[in-house]
C-alpha cells in the first residue's frame, strides 16, 4: 500500500500527494502499535522474538527488542546488585 502510494506520488507529485503518503504512513505504524498488545497477549514470548526478528513496515526496519535479549542503559545498576539482603 505505501509502495503503491509513493509510486502514485513519484508520477504525479503534489503537496495533496504527499499529504496523504504521510498520512497513510502514520495510520499505519498507529495501527501496528495498537494492535501489538494484543499480539503480545496472544502469542507471548512467541511474538516478542518474531517482532525482534522482522520489521513493522519493511524487512529490519522498527524491529522491536525482545525484553530477553533488552539489553540495560549504560550506567544502569545492576539489578542482582540491588536485590534486598545485599
Amino acid at each position: 500500500m505505501l509502495v503503491a502510494g509513493m509510486g502514485t506520488l513519484l508520477l504525479a507529485p503534489s503537496a495533496c500527494g504527499v499529504i496523504g503518503w504521510l498520512s497513510l504512513l502514520v495510520g499505519l505504524l498507529l495501527a501496528a502499535r495498537a494492535e501489538e498488545p494484543q499480539l503480545r497477549a496472544v502469542y507471548g514470548a512467541q511474538y516478542g522474538r518474531y517482532a525482534a526478528r522482522v520489521g513493522r513496515l519493511l524487512p529490519l526496519i522498527g524491529r522491536l527488542c525482545d525484553a530477553s535479549e533488552a539489553q540495560p542503559p549504560a550506567g544502569a545498576p545492576d539489578p542482582a546488585e540491588m536485590a534486598p539482603g545485599r
